[in-house]
């Protein structure tokens, strides 16, 4: 069969020194799709918007949050291209359809679909399981809808409420599991301090999509606009990864670096099996190995066999497989070691991002002592990169949370963007770089 993914590796020192007691080795894996995969597939969009009252809320000169919303709606609209389709739901206590699957033919659809955006007005109170069940019936565009990606964006500003929350819930958590299924999963973003943020993140993940904690309201137009663009770039989808260690060889952590950064669970420590989200052209997707190595090594050895399948829509390519080794060189001679910066900065990121990630569980739970000191050490790690700016609001929670027995409103929200700036670190800084020493390639 074809191969439609470039797989790379590098190691955080090469070659690697051999020793006499066991050691932890640290790998980079960065996939990237072939120009052979690259045919960008018409996009079929969909909108589950809130409408509800709390969207009348005024933010600083701004206007409403509902007034953001809809700019930053229309903005993503104008990215749309013809053959492109659109649908809008809006919830409040009712379910409202904004726009009826629309395929785009010309610029005049794009007006006539913003105009009706515009329209939008708060309501009452927030009921979204009715607009997610028009959103997984709608009618395929053609017979088995080939060509193209379904994708959800789902903006809500606080608790699923009408009738109940628990219903809301319990139903919306059903229906994600069925957007999986039907291949259209939920990019959810959520702003202000009201929502219950476990159960978006578990909606999302449900569903095969992400979650996302705007810290403001004006950052949604970029956010809506640059996934949109992630969107289109899409060229590669339901991936899942799986990792066979070899003799000698066990796996202490398995994490995503790019496009963002997620630890995964680890049940055994000789295989992992994981799935993959969308990898578009632009930013691909790499994992960060960590892994513990017995000193039987002394020479060119295979550490772990790779085994990815994925599809590739836009080719109607279903099941493709492809498989990697993870080769590494060791010596016993010191001076031929070359440390790689690229890797070792991305271990610190990741390390940064989980301590930032416990410190916000504690806080949860009201530990701000530990949350305390798991802030301080991720300080550290952001200094020795550079990065001022995530040490400095990090400073400044541990300082608005110290001696508190609850957080404010203001508190959570910075809580909050905190943990999202951690995990999206590599849309500032690019995790890897160019690869050097040897690198196994598929």
């Amino acid at each position: 069969m074809n191969q439609f993914l470039k797989m790379e590796n590098q190691f955080h020192q090469h070659p690697i020194p051999v020793t006499s007691n066991n050691q932890t080795v640290y790998a980079l894996v960065k996939i990237n799709p072939l120009e052979e995969s690259q045919d960008k597939m018409p996009l079929d969009l969909r909108m589950v918007l809130d409408n509800s009252g709390s969207m009348s809320e005024a933010v600083q000169k701004a206007g409403s949050k509902m007034d953001i919303l809809k700019k930053a709606c229309m903005s993503s609209v104008d990215l749309l291209s013809p053959g492109d389709r659109l649908t809008v739901y809006a919830f409040s206590t009712t379910s409202k359809t904004v726009v009826s699957p629309t395929v785009i033919k010309d610029p005049a659809d794009i007006k006539g679909m913003k105009d009706s955006i515009k329209s939008l007005s708060p309501d009452s109170a927030t009921h979204i399981t009715s607009s997610l069940e028009k959103n997984l019936k709608i009618k395929p565009v053609n017979k088995g809808q080939n060509g193209y990606l379904k994708r959800t964006i789902l903006f809500t500003d606080g608790e699923v409420n009408y009738p109940d929350v628990k219903s809301q819930e319990k139903e919306s958590l059903k229906l994600a599991h069925r957007a999986k299924q039907e291949g259209v999963p939920f990019w959810i973003y959520g702003v202000g301090t009201t929502y219950n943020e476990k159960f978006l993140q578990e909606l999302a993940r449900n569903s095969g999509g992400s979650f996302e904690h705007i810290g403001s309201p004006q950052e949604m137009i970029k956010l809506f606009s640059a996934q949109l663009g992630h969107f289109k770039d899409v060229a590669i989808t339901g991936a899942e990864i799986s990792l066979e260690a070899m003799n000698g060889v066990e796996f202490r952590r398995i994490s995503r670096v790019i496009p963002d950064i997620e630890n995964y669970p680890l049940h055994q420590p000789d295989y992992f099996a994981g799935q993959i989200p969308d990898i578009d052209r632009t930013r691909g997707i790499a994992f960060l190995l960590t892994m513990e190595l017995s000193p039987v090594f002394k020479k060119t050895s295979t550490l772990a066999k790779i085994t990815i399948t994925y599809d590739v829509p836009s080719l109607h390519i279903k099941g493709a497989v492809q498989e990697m080794e993870l080769i590494a060189d060791f010596t016993d001679n010191p001076a031929l070691i070359e440390r790689h910066k690229d890797v070792l900065e991305t271990v610190s990121l990741e390390s940064a991002y989980s301590l930032t990630t416990m410190a916000a569980e504690n806080l949860d739970t009201g530990n701000s002592k530990k949350a305390i000191q798991m802030m301080n050490q991720a300080v550290q790690i952001y200094d020795s990169l550079g990065q001022k700016d995530m040490s400095t609001r990090l400073v400044t929670l541990s300082n608005a949370v110290s001696g508190k027995k609850s957080l404010s409103p203001e508190d959570i929200n910075t809580r909050r963007t905190l943990t999202t700036s951690a995990r999206f670190r590599s849309r500032k800084s690019e995790v890897g770089g160019q690869f050097g020493g040897r690198k196994s390639e598929v």
